[in-house]
């Protein structure tokens, strides 16, 4: 995900973050919706959903590990913690 929180560019994290009732639960969002905006996703709940289900079958039998890379305009408060 190539995402901006300072120009509003989070359509794909917000998009995932939205679609993990859906894909994990099996609950329709029509029917329950996370109540989490676009807003609220880049002020308070900044939550990343990585699904790791899709991969192919090469690789389901092995241990699967996950970059993550950040990138701040700023700089990060002491004692942040991710």
């Amino acid at each position: 995900m190539d995402l901006n929180f300072t120009q509003m560019k989070i359509s794909r994290g917000y998009k995932a973050l939205r679609d993990f009732n859906e894909d994990y639960y099996a609950i329709d969002e029509r029917e329950s919706s996370n109540q989490v905006t676009p807003i609220d996703f880049v002020d308070f709940f900044p939550i990343f959903v990585l699904d790791v289900r899709k991969q192919s079958e090469r690789l389901k039998t092995t241990v699967q590990d996950i970059r993550i890379q950040i990138k701040f305009n700023t700089a990060v408060p002491a004692n942040t913690t991710a």
